[in-house]
């Protein structure tokens, strides 16, 4: 029945969340900040790879483990009537959207390593110059829109080669991971409110709305005046696993040291 709920995921049942805001006003700071909070995504992908995440119990009674499998590489796919959800567990890139447009950043070699957050942060650098002079149209937005006209545009979309392998990249993705620009604050508006306005809705159409893929289950956001967080589509799975998650990227944030070592591998 939810794979046939047609209003948007955005605002109607996708949650955004806001993390504590970061220190940093520059672009360097906004990049770096961004490399780490990949890197830190990417080491729980392995601790999940790996079969270390803590079980959970109800009392003395293991709870299913399984919905921590289903939240990297996933994606939900739009149909008219209903929808469905694709898994990509094993996928070794992510998607980088940066100025409205979407860019293929491979984060697991050949023998299953783990790029350095350094390298991270070289490849959102050349992302960042490449993507300034962009005039690409926001076509995230679409992804904003309710379920059946989303529907019939992504077979518009994708009957073109070049867009079906440019949005087969997105929805294979581990996550997307968003390079914004400064959200917009109304006179008299704080930051918690100029944050959730981002992470729910990225501010509209004119603002960060179109540098998004709503569809994607985990979306990482990183805002040039210290907003972040991430906006989440929980078709997949309930929100324990994203809630652990946040706890294990805000600690190692928090530290403000890399969570990946070059030679951390997943199986």
């Amino acid at each position: 029945a939810y794979m046939e709920y047609r209003d948007p995921v955005i605002v109607y049942s996708s949650p955004g969340l806001v993390f504590p805001r970061a220190d940093y006003r520059t672009l360097d700071g906004q990049l770096a900040y961004a490399a780490r909070m990949a890197s830190a995504a990417l080491a729980y992908k392995a601790l999940i790879d790996g079969g270390k995440i803590r079980q959970e119990m109800m009392g003395k009674v293991p709870l299913d483990m399984s919905q921590y499998e289903k939240i990297f590489g996933t994606c939900r796919i739009p149909g008219r009537d209903r929808d469905s959800v694709q898994y990509n567990p094993r996928s070794r890139h992510i998607v980088v959207a940066c100025g409205n447009r979407y860019y293929r950043l491979d984060v697991i070699n050949a023998s299953g390593a783990i790029v350095s957050e350094g390298q991270i942060l070289a490849q959102l650098q050349r992302i960042v110059k490449e993507s300034a002079s962009s005039t690409s149209p926001p076509v995230g937005i679409l992804t904003a829109n309710q379920r059946d006209s989303w529907a019939e545009a992504y077979e518009k979309l994708v009957a073109d080669p070049t867009n079906r392998n440019s949005v087969t990249a997105i929805q294979q993705a581990l996550f997307v991971l968003s390079i914004d620009r400064e959200i917009p604050q109304a006179p008299g508006s704080d930051h918690i409110i100029a944050a959730s306005d981002l992470l729910i809705h990225g501010g509209g159409s004119t603002v960060n709305g179109g540098n998004r893929w709503y569809d994607k289950t985990i979306q990482l956001v990183v805002a040039p005046n210290g907003i972040n967080g991430l906006t989440y589509e929980h078709s997949p799975a309930e929100g324990q696993p994203i809630a652990v998650m946040t706890d294990f990227l805000l600690e190692h944030l928090k530290r403000g040291t890399s969570a990946t070592a070059d030679q951390q591998t997943v199986p």
